[in-house]
């Protein structure tokens, strides 16, 4: 079973960076790795960031994010990249990313204010 590797997603998200791959690219390699018995993952870490990588659109997951993720493939435990994680969900502003990404066709559907 082929497996998603740390230096697999830090390619991914370091070209996704540099403006070599848009979102969409980003979501549909994600998404084709997310298909339940046919991908494994080197570890825990790897399986979190390609899960928020596959619903990106939905959770308006962007370049932003990018060196949080980055910092949880550097971490030396999954407990440590969790919490990198979960300071990063903190400082994440929903009403902020709306206003930046509404007008992209590729986040447009999901940049309504909650409760809409």
């Amino acid at each position: 079973m082929p497996l998603v590797t740390r230096a697999d997603l830090r390619d991914i998200l370091t070209r996704w960076q540099q403006g070599e791959l848009t979102h969409k690219q980003v979501y549909d390699w994600a998404n084709e790795r997310s298909v339940p018995d046919k991908w494994d993952f080197e570890d825990e870490v790897a399986k979190e960031i390609l899960i928020h990588l596959d619903i990106l659109d939905v959770d308006l997951t962007t370049t932003d994010d990018i060196p949080a993720f980055l910092a949880m493939l550097d971490s030396q435990s999954e407990s440590d990249a969790m919490r990198i994680l979960e300071e990063h969900s903190k400082s994440f502003n929903l009403e902020e990313r709306i206003a930046k990404w509404r007008n992209d066709p590729f986040y447009a559907p999901f940049c309504r204010p909650a409760g809409e």
